[in-house]
């Protein structure tokens, strides 16, 4: 019998204070050798962790997005409040005078924490009935669960501006205002209980014989079940007091409420409506159930010739309601030579290792999330009937089947002169993907779920690592990634052309291809933008998008890699690790986007984009700029499409193509030193081992200037460095 046992411990701190998370993990697993051909190998695994963060609040993003300008403390200490615009429809008075913000005092007022725990077990049960036949029974049962809490209390501006109309302290009950308030006292909960339970059962039987040394067949016939089921149970809780040991306060009753100025009247049961819409409280169960069947065979001649063939069926409680669906099998043929095995390859010391390998294949993919059937979602009562209701949640299509890709692979293993190592794959690939097609709005639903969608993907990855000095005291290694994907779309059932969320795809082009207004620079008058294409009139126009917009391009680049150099000096290790991304394109944020496009003015407290700066103010700077001039009033803001649709000036602006720019950039990812103890010293001193390591991450980056500092990957944020300290010690 053999065991092991091993405990971890894990503490994150995040960038921002109040932000970490907390991490126990153990496993201990046991292996038992019953007899000389039964071997039974049993797993347990647990982790415990939790997340605590913040509610309502970003941190970070209201540190970007808010003036510099605004005071966190007064001069006697005290947080230092500054007047926001808000809504609150019960009080029309309150919105005249605003509410109190202070980010200190949200971030003390409210927050979020997740706990969560896991359980898994594993058995491993492996039976050699003979030399060349093997049975293998592997099963496996995991038990998660996950709870939430995120509160806002009754001093937050959050709570203030939803459930009661001011600020807290300023009113007392004999104020007007009192009982127009939702939540005299007390604020919110939100809390959530989510389980997932899984099991996965596994039989096979393995097949292993060679016959006169140079033949090997392999194969493997297996079944296996496995299902998923996931229960969520979330609830609110009103008038929740978290320092006054998490009790609950009574909400206004409906009898007692009086809305102030004009406000709305109280609705139902109050704050409890929410109860009953779908917002406050909710309850779902979810199982996904799978059957399969699959079978491997390989044969190999000499080691140098490998043919392989995979089968696999399976079945869904998602889809199978058409029986010509239910056996649908997947399968997969594949083929690799040695060449460097080959008599005409053995008397050269160039190529020390060359290996051929070719795939085909058919893969399936189950969208647990859609289904065949008719699915009703089952609401509560309708007032104007006083009866249950339905309403229709997925059009039947018993049609419906798993999306499938055809893949191709051919790739290339190489060696030079036993130190250089080169991997060159290609791939092509054909999925019929799951689309959505519009109907008639008489079935109950404007669009229905179908396959029919192709996408084609190619795609190129290489790798290359090269060992040049490997000594006792002194070592180099390098290696270097690449991988570039070209897709585009084919035939659909709904047309050549088509919007897809917020992407618009056209047979040709690759799915990442962007599409924009065509800038034609700013009216010398009034500095509106110009855009060319779009007086096409509408008698021409034949419903293609793309006839008054411009190609800018693709968003995916055109070469991905990644570079690593690791040197050692006998203790010491320095480890550096880069990536380069050359080629796509993305769009800036425009300067008018925290003005709701120009349409509105900014709030006071907003920090707003410095390029405003840089905008039209008067006739001939048309010439310096192409950012647009503030837009007065709401007159002769938009523009005519050929589609006879009107469009926002300003949002047209937002995605021209004047604020593309190229995606390219060099990142430095990571950089690593570390030490470890001799072997002697650490005999000494009783340890096995001893490891001290320091590392920093993304330490720089270079892209284009137009991003102004913003990360090229996240565009309207950065991407923090990381510094690590770590010490390793073995007993």
């Amino acid at each position: 019998m053999n065991y092991a046992i091993s405990v971890g411990y894990n503490l994150n701190n995040g960038q921002e204070k109040g932000n970490n998370s907390e991490r126990l993990t153990a496993r201990t697993a046991v292996t038992l050798n019953l007899r000389e051909n039964i071997r039974l190998n049993l797993t347990l695994n647990g982790s415990t962790g939790t997340n605590k963060g913040f509610s309502g609040v970003n941190p970070l993003n209201y540190a970007l997005t808010t003036s510099r300008s605004i005071a966190a403390f007064n001069e006697d200490g005290s947080y230092s409040f500054y007047r926001k615009n808000f809504t609150y429809n019960y009080n029309k008075e309150a919105e005249e005078a605003g509410i109190g913000f202070n980010v200190l005092n949200e971030l003390k007022n409210t927050g979020a924490e997740v706990n969560s725990g896991n359980l898994k077990f594993n058995v491993d049960f492996s039976w050699k009935l003979l030399d060349w036949l093997t049975y293998q029974f592997t099963g496996g049962y995991s038990y998660g669960t996950t709870n939430t809490k995120s509160w806002q209390g009754e001093r937050s501006t959050a709570v203030a501006q939803t459930y009661r109309g001011y600020d807290y302290g300023t009113v007392d009950a004999e104020h007007p205002w009192f009982n127009a308030a939702l939540l005299q006292f007390g604020g919110v909960l939100f809390s959530s209980a989510a389980t997932v339970k899984s099991y996965n059962i596994q039989n096979k039987l393995l097949f292993s014989k060679t016959f006169n040394e140079i033949h090997r067949f392999n194969a493997m016939l297996a079944v296996e079940v496995r299902s998923t089921n996931n229960h969520n149970d979330q609830s609110i809780r009103y008038g929740y007091v978290k320092d006054r040991g998490n009790l609950n306060v009574r909400p206004t009753l409906p009898e007692d409420f009086n809305p102030v100025g004009g406000g709305w009247e109280l609705n139902g049961y109050g704050v409890f409506e929410n109860l009953y819409d779908g917002k406050g409280s909710a309850l779902s169960e979810k199982t996904d159930n799978f059957f399969s069947l699959f079978a491997t065979l390989a044969y190999s001649l000499k080691n140098r010739y490998v043919f392989n063939f995979n089968v696999r069926n399976d079945v869904s409680n998602r889809f199978g309601q058409d029986q010509n669906k239910r056996f649908d099998p997947t399968y997969s043929l594949g083929f690799s030579w040695r060449m460097s095995d080959e008599p005409f390859m053995r008397n050269q010391r160039v190529l020390t290792n060359t290996n051929l390998k070719a795939t085909w294949g058919i893969q399936g993919n189950a969208l647990t999330s859609l289904s065949p059937e008719l699915i009703l979602s089952q609401k509560g009562v309708m007032n104007i009937y006083k009866e249950y209701y339905s309403t229709i949640s997925s059009i039947p299509n018993p049609n419906l089947s798993w999306e499938r890709t055809h893949s191709w692979n051919f790739g290339l293993d190489l060696q030079f002169f036993g130190k250089v190592n080169a991997n060159i794959d290609y791939y092509i690939r054909r999925s019929n993907a799951i689309i959505e097609q519009d109907i008639s709005y008489e079935n109950g639903r404007s669009s229905m779920s179908i396959n029919g969608g192709i996408i084609y993907n190619k795609g190129l990855e290489f790798t290359v690592s090269f060992t040049p000095v490997n000594t006792k005291d002194f070592g180099i290694n390098m290696s270097l990634n690449s991988s570039k994907n070209w897709n585009s779309a084919g035939k659909s059932p709904l047309g050549d052309e088509r919007i897809r969320s917020d992407i618009l795809v056209k047979k040709g082009y690759a799915l990442g291809s962007m599409w924009s207004f065509a800038f034609d620079g700013l009216k010398h008058e009034n500095g509106r933008p110009k855009f060319k294409y779009v007086d096409m009139p509408q008698e021409e126009y034949d419903g293609d998008m793309t006839k008054f917009l411009t190609y800018s391009g693709e968003k995916d680049p055109y070469f991905t890699g990644g570079l690593n150099l690791n040197i050692r000096y006998r203790s010491f290790t320095l480890g550096t690790s880069f990536s380069l991304l050359l080629g796509g394109h993305t769009r800036l944020k425009s300067p008018y986007s925290d003005m709701t496009n120009g349409q509105y003015m900014p709030v006071p407290e907003a920090n707003l984009n410095s390029d405003l700066l840089k905008r039209w103010k008067k006739p001939g700077d048309e010439a310096y700029t192409n950012i647009p001039g503030f837009i007065v009033g709401n007159t002769d803001r938009a523009i005519t499409l050929p589609s006879g649709s009107s469009y926002d000036l300003l949002e047209a602006y937002a995605n021209s193509d004047a604020l593309v720019v190229k995606r390219s950039f060099l990142r430095c990812r990571g950089l690593n030193l570390s030490w470890r103890l001799n072997n002697e010293m650490a005999k000494r001193m009783g340890l096995n081992n001893l490891t001290v390591n320091m590392s920093v991450n993304n330490l720089f980056v270079i892209a284009s200037k137009r991003f102004d500092g913003y990360d090229p990957e996240l565009q309207n944020s950065v991407m923090p460095k990381n510094y690590s300290i770590g010490i390793n010690v073995g007993f």
